[in-house]
């Protein structure tokens, strides 16, 4: 039993501790950009799951998104994953391309998109919780107080549960 307790304990991720450089630039600490080949593997994706009638409250990687189409995005997650687990702890990734998605246009099907688009960069980083399907947030603050150590962004959903 003590085993199996220490290797779940080596399994948390470490503290990761902010350096002064992180808090000055935070923007540069934990922006990053989708690469323009991923951009069109997961708008490609989203959008044929979209035309399939598919929502990301459902969608299955493997079965309803299959993982051959991933090169570049598979090579983009993986940084982001080491950059959650080893450096910052914390990402904000932009750059999606909106309005491939449907843009302003057609704002229900960009909307449905972009959260499917999302659901599979987020699969592709670790397993997505069960829980936090559907619960999108747009990061209205994004910056970090040099007084004070501690990060807590405000968060303003912008998609709701039905």
């Amino acid at each position: 039993a003590a085993r199996a307790s220490s290797s779940s304990l080596n399994m948390l991720p470490k503290r990761l501790t902010w350096n002064r450089t992180m808090k000055r630039n935070f923007g540069n600490a934990v922006n990053v950009f989708l690469p323009e080949a991923a951009n069109v593997e997961v708008c490609t994706a989203a959008l044929k799951c979209y035309q399939r009638g598919l929502s990301a409250d459902v969608i299955v990687i493997g079965r309803d998104v299959g993982t051959d189409n991933f090169k570049e995005l598979k090579t983009f997650c993986a940084g982001v994953r080491s950059k959650l687990l080893h450096q910052c702890g914390a990402v904000i990734i932009k750059g999606l391309d909106m309005k491939r998605l449907g843009g302003v246009e057609d704002l229900d099907k960009m909307t449905a998109c972009s959260k499917i688009a999302y659901y599979i960069i987020c699969e592709h980083i670790g397993t997505v919780d069960g829980g936090a399907r559907g619960k999108l947030f747009d990061v209205k603050v994004s910056v970090v107080s040099q007084q004070n150590s501690d990060f807590i962004p405000k968060f303003t959903p912008i998609f709701r549960d039905p």
